[in-house]
């Protein structure tokens, strides 16, 4: 019959949908859930692995019930996907990416698990348009494992909202160059709202609105370079500082991290109610040199800009610090470093 090739050449464009749902099903086709999806462990709900494979939430609640276990691995991986609406909690970690690339996140919730996404030693992994709540460590990770070279370019962090966590999103690593972290909304974050480290580089850190942040920094260069941190709003609450670069490296990510935090520009940011509006160098002796700190925004901060005796040439020009006085800028043995 004339139609049956027509009909077989049609099949072949169409996408081929797993089996029905069941914990530690392999993924490697698409699969759409038709259901909650409730896995006590100890091995993740799925696992997503091979060339394009899909999951589709539909609107279904992913449980891992508090028990540790991951809800979604996505290993050895191109082109994957998770996709929302839908919701994972209750997890170890909600979505753990591993030596993948070309993976792509979006639209759904994580919530009462211990960490959102970790994507380790992957390349252009992209964490888009999600809502974090209630995760007790991490929203975001974006890393290598430590002594790898392989590291994680290319990811991109834009357009997540995180309420109630331990650190919004951490960048990591010598080989996590080139990152986009865009137009998140993080509050009320334990530890830092952002914060790249152990040599993570090159990254573009814009247009962020970090609120209520804990003890430690709203934005952080911890050991890392020519990163741009840009029209960024911070406001704080007393305890903690807006924007910090310095040269410390915590081996998490990578044995060989540089100890230097050299040739950040950090612009146009506005930074209200910290302890400290923006501080560079820890006076540890580590360089935190060449950096640029102008067109900023500080007011109604303890401090406003402090400079450690390690900020070798740091200029920090031109910033609008609307409240001098005990508010004005401080220098602490800062050297070479240009105020004003």
């Amino acid at each position: 019959m004339p139609f049956r090739p027509a009909l077989a050449a049609l099949a072949l464009l169409l996408p081929t949908f797993a089996a029905a749902q069941t914990c530690g099903q392999v993924v490697n086709g698409t699969l759409r859930l038709t259901a909650d999806l409730r896995c006590p462990g100890p091995g993740p709900a799925l696992v997503l692995t091979g060339s394009a494979p899909r999951l589709e939430l539909g609107g279904f609640r992913i449980d891992m019930g508090g028990s540790g276990a991951n809800a979604i691995d996505v290993h050895s991986a191109q082109h994957a996907q998770v996709e929302g609406p839908g919701v994972i909690s209750g997890a170890g970690i909600a979505v753990s990416v591993f030596r993948s690339q070309e993976v792509d996140l979006y639209g759904f919730i994580v919530e009462g698990s211990d960490a959102g996404v970790m994507a380790v030693d992957s390349l252009r992994v992209a964490v888009v348009n999600n809502e974090f709540r209630k995760v007790r460590d991490r929203a975001v990770f974006i890393g290598s494992s430590l002594g790898s070279n392989a590291g994680t370019a290319g990811a991109v962090v834009m357009s997540n909202r995180m309420n109630s966590v331990g650190s919004g999103i951490e960048i990591c690593g010598q080989g996590t160059t080139d990152a986009r972290v865009r137009h998140n909304a993080i509050t009320r974050a334990s530890g830092w709202g952002i914060i790249l480290y152990d040599g993570a580089s090159n990254a573009v850190v814009h247009d962020n609105s970090i609120s209520s942040s804990g003890y430690l920094a709203a934005i952080e260069v911890r050991s890392g370079s020519q990163n741009a941190i840009f029209d960024n709003t911070l406001s704080g609450n007393r305890l903690a500082t807006g924007i910090v670069i310095g040269s410390l490296t915590g081996q998490t990510c990578a044995v060989n991290a540089t100890a230097t935090a050299d040739r950040n520009v950090v612009s146009r940011n506005q930074v209200r109610g910290f302890v400290r509006g923006a501080l560079v160098g820890y006076g540890n002796g580590r360089m935190a040199h060449q950096n640029n700190l102008q067109g900023n925004l500080f007011d109604a901060n303890g401090l406003d800009i402090v400079l450690e005796r390690d900020s070798y040439l740091t200029d920090a020009r031109g910033n609008d610090q609307a409240r001098r006085g005990a508010g004005g800028a401080v220098v602490s043995d800062a050297g070479t470093a240009s105020l004003y």
